[in-house]
């Protein structure tokens, strides 16, 4: 399989310099609205590039793209303009909560939970791109296979988003039993430390194999939340959660 995948982060979309945490991170400075027609006009224009080689190679090469899962980045591209030029659509369905978040979160979770009050979730970007226009047969869901981590979590149920009645509220309304994922949806001092991590900036970026090795760490837990249909790590002892 040869051809070209584009992973333009993100047309449109101005972010400002994150040099803490990568010192050559300069953000986006001369993102421009006029993005969203430059990116369906760059994939049109390689789609009948590669198909002239194709035509000589006696082969076809594919062209793929990488796309957020966040509305308001997919609103600043035209996914019913350019997903006719593309083969597949691969939607970035990870990092959508991380410890930049003053809540833990998980960070490419299946299906929404109605206790987080940030319901970004795999389901609900892939029905939003069908809802565009997009054939269901071109989209990709991406997994990620590292982890993202809180730290200084306590379960006080005094966090930003509900009192200990609406929280109450939120778990009968969740598939989850009562107290059945501690640490989850509250509020947390920072990033823990992953061994992944780069930049002077943690993230808790633990390799797959690593959350493995933690499983069997008797500080850690493992758990399911079974609305969100996601599991996580989470260490009452260390007030540390890692979500994969």
């Amino acid at each position: 399989m040869d051809g070209v995948d584009i992973d333009w982060e993100f047309p449109g979309f101005y972010r400002e310099p994150d040099t803490a945490a990568n010192p050559y991170d300069q953000g986006t400075p001369k993102a421009d609205p006029s993005e969203k027609e430059s990116f369906t006009l760059l994939l049109k224009v390689l789609r009948r590039a590669l198909d002239r080689a194709g035509d000589e190679d006696k082969r076809y090469y594919q062209l793929s793209v990488a796309v957020s899962p966040v509305r308001e980045k997919i609103d600043l591209t035209d996914p019913a303009g350019y997903a006719p030029a593309v083969d597949f659509i691969n939607v970035m369905t990870y990092d959508m909560h991380g410890p930049w978040n003053q809540m833990t979160y998980h960070h490419s979770a299946l299906y929404p939970n109605p206790c987080a009050d940030d319901q970004q979730n795999t389901d609900q970007a892939i029905r939003y791109f069908i809802s565009l226009g997009v054939k269901p047969s071109k989209l990709n869901i991406g997994t990620p296979f590292y982890s993202r981590g809180w730290r200084g979590i306590h379960e006080d149920f005094s966090n930003t988003f509900v009192g200990s009645w609406e929280r109450l509220k939120c778990w009968a309304l969740s598939k989850n039993e009562w107290g059945s994922t501690p640490g989850l949806y509250e509020n947390a001092q920072g990033s823990a430390r992953g061994i992944w991590d780069a930049g002077s900036t943690p993230d808790g970026t633990h390799p797959y194999f690593h959350l493995l090795e933690l499983e069997g760490n008797d500080s850690y837990a493992k758990y399911f939340d079974h609305s969100a249909a996601a599991t996580y790590l989470y260490s009452k002892e260390r007030g540390e959660l890692f979500r994969r």
